[in-house]
């Protein structure tokens, strides 16, 4: 089974917007776990918890939010500039990347076989951890899976192989999994999501920062691997980037409401789950409709793209068997403007193709219509075709008069498209038949 993604042309200016993101989101975690940092070596236990009366963001945690947000910094680039190995700046990122999923990987090993490596006070010393509840220094198990995750994910953003991204995608939606279940544990006040008994509990706040790392590394190629469904040119792209923000925030605060509507006591839990789910429903229901309407819409202007298409394809097949006709015949869109130039049209006016093409005839011919043009315009919307004598000026400034024929060329859908116009010198083929003898 295939499970890469269709590709399919990305859209130049979503695909920069998207990678701002990683843009934003690499210095500022740096900037974060620095702060926690000076906290540390100051003694300043405000800023080790960034919010007050929060837990302290261990020092180990802190290293490696700066190392993830420069690794992500570094790695933003596109393919080609500094997402690879082989140049300077996707050494260095990778490098951080592999020192974030290294520290995360012996944390897990200290939990697992219950050892003391040594590198939690490595860099300061924890006097702020009672140790009988858990090691100080030490981040929790949730805090060192996220950034086992988040490093191996940094780490195949900067590879070039499609695989790779995707790879790299993957992992980063775990750790991103594992930080949206810590937040939802202190949003709906459910201790067990964010701490298991034996370890401590990952921060709201170290979680809104796994949050932010994730979803730029996500988006750090949101032209390739799974994170392409969002950036195609095509209609699905569409539809997912308008839909996605809204699936994913609406039911959570939806659900936030319902448990406080419930410990408010406006309701019990049966009626809190039957209004959840209704509220789901509609919900979804609205975002559906919101979707197909986006794709409707969208089908309705590629529908016309092709008959235009159709309808101009025809007219120019038509206009290079026109090409050999003696009569001047051109063709004009519904401004007015000409869209096509035969040899003909050359050859009685002295304008060449390129010179015409894209002017309106009455500013190019300098024309004086028998009666007024809006009279001219509604007999030929109303029967399709009209006949008389027209005044051109040609390019030497000369005036020629002409017997003009227009034909309306509508679409599959009865709409005027343009008009095939045909005109021929009068003076001219008066004294060809002369020439010839015709009376």
């Amino acid at each position: 089974m295939n499970i890469i993604p269709a590709r399919g042309p990305v859209e130049a200016h979503v695909v920069q917007r998207y990678r701002f993101i990683p843009s934003v989101a690499g210095p500022f975690a740096t900037a974060v776990g620095g702060l926690v940092l000076v906290g540390w070596l100051l003694g300043i236990r405000i800023l080790t918890s960034v919010f007050p009366n929060y837990a302290t963001i261990k020092p180990n945690t802190a290293s490696c939010l700066i190392l993830a947000g420069l690794s992500l910094w570094l790695l933003r680039l596109p393919s080609g500039r500094a997402g690879n190995f082989s140049s300077k700046p996707g050494r260095m990122g990778q490098v951080c990347a592999l020192s974030v999923a290294l520290v995360g990987l012996l944390t897990l090993a200290e939990y697992l076989f219950n050892l003391n490596l040594g590198i939690d006070q490595t860099l300061f010393r924890d006097l702020w951890t009672d140790a009988r509840v858990s090691p100080p220094g030490r981040m929790s198990i949730a805090t060192a899976f996220g950034f086992f995750m988040l490093g191996a994910s940094l780490f195949l953003v900067g590879r070039k192989s499609p695989l790779n991204a995707m790879a790299s995608q993957i992992l980063a939606l775990v750790s991103l999994g594992d930080a949206v279940l810590t937040c939802a544990g202190y949003v709906y006040g459910v201790h067990d999501l964010y701490a298991v008994s034996f370890y401590s509990a990952m921060g709201v706040h170290t979680a809104l920062l796994f949050i932010l790392l994730c979803v730029g590394t996500l988006f750090a190629r949101p032209d390739r691997g799974l994170i392409s469904v969002f950036t195609i040119g095509y209609s699905g792209g569409q539809m997912a980037r308008l839909i996605l923000p809204l699936a994913l925030t609406l039911p959570f605060f939806i659900g936030w409401l319902r448990l406080k509507g419930e410990h408010l006591g406006f309701y019990g839990t049966e009626f809190g789950v039957a209004l959840f789910a209704t509220s789901n429903i509609i919900l979804f229901t609205i975002l559906l409709w919101i979707s197909a309407k986006s794709l409707n819409k969208r089908a309705a202007k590629l529908v016309e793209s092709a008959h235009a298409y159709r309808a101009e394809k025809t007219l120019r097949d038509q206009a290079l068997i026109l090409d050999l006709a003696n009569d001047a015949i051109f063709i004009r869109d519904r401004e007015d403007r000409i869209t096509y130039w035969n040899q003909g049209a050359q050859r009685l006016y002295e304008f060449t193709k390129e010179e015409a093409v894209g002017h309106m005839t009455y500013s190019l011919l300098s024309t004086k219509y028998p009666q007024s043009f809006d009279n001219i315009n509604a007999q030929l919307l109303a029967t399709g075709h009209w006949e008389g004598e027209l005044v051109h000026t040609r390019r030497d400034g000369a005036l020629v008069t002409v017997a003009s024929s227009w034909t309306l060329q509508r679409d599959d859908s009865n709409r005027p498209v343009s008009v095939i116009e045909m005109n021929y010198d009068i003076a001219a083929r008066n004294k060809a038949e002369k020439d010839l003898g015709i009376c």
